[in-house]
């Protein structure tokens, strides 16, 4: 790996990615969009990037402001991630603050976080404070539980991996109410129109 270029200046944050200023005065800075970024590595206090272009770059010396960056950084490019791979589905209903637990298929801990909870009216969105953003559209569910004595919830999609929700205080039931109530709402809908279709259906075949 070959080092094409190195200075000093400010990173400055933006919807769709970031600029690298150098201090010059004609320095304008290059944009790192955030939909060309391919990975994340982090080495201590030091961020490494690559994108789907093969270039490499690495952040240092941030001091005592590393961490403040990296939440602002994923809370940027987790806000971009929304919007592009269309996270959200149906308006934002509500939003709350909570930690959750990540599983694979097989049923073993990827990691745990804590961050934002938001639900929308045929989706959940996790927006952990220090990685990427995912959600669980409501369509693919295989189930749902809550744990009132533990005040959690387990939701678990079709493709076997699942996510437990927890630490929502005082929220957890306007929380369970609420996603009970949407989840409800968005499969009425379903079973309307579906005997929309029908009744349309069967009148057309009374027409012929």
């Amino acid at each position: 790996c070959k080092t094409i270029l190195e200075k000093e200046g400010e990173l400055l944050l933006h919807e769709k990615g970031f600029q690298l200023k150098g201090k010059g005065a004609f320095d304008k800075g290059e944009v790192i969009h955030f939909s060309d970024i391919e990975s994340f590595l982090i080495h201590k206090d030091q961020l490494e990037i690559s994108t789907f272009f093969h270039f490499r770059y690495v952040f240092s010396h941030f001091g005592n402001l590393f961490e403040q960056f990296m939440r602002d950084l994923y809370r940027a490019k987790n806000e971009f991630l929304i919007e592009s791979l269309f996270f959200r589905q149906g308006k934002l209903t509500r939003e709350y603050d909570g930690a959750f637990e990540y599983f694979d298929s097989e049923d073993s801990s990827l990691f745990k976080t804590t961050g934002k909870i938001r639900l929308y009216e045929q989706s959940i969105v996790i927006i952990p404070k220090d990685r990427d953003v995912f959600s669980f559209s409501f369509l693919f569910l295989k189930s749902h539980e809550f744990d009132e004595d533990e005040y959690r919830m387990k939701i678990i999609s079709e493709d076997g991996t699942s996510v437990l929700l927890s630490q929502l205080g005082n929220d957890f039931e306007d929380f369970q109410e609420h996603f009970l109530e949407i989840f409800g709402n968005m499969y009425t809908e379903i079973l309307k129109e579906f005997q929309n279709f029908l009744d349309a259906l069967i009148e057309t075949m009374y027409v012929e």
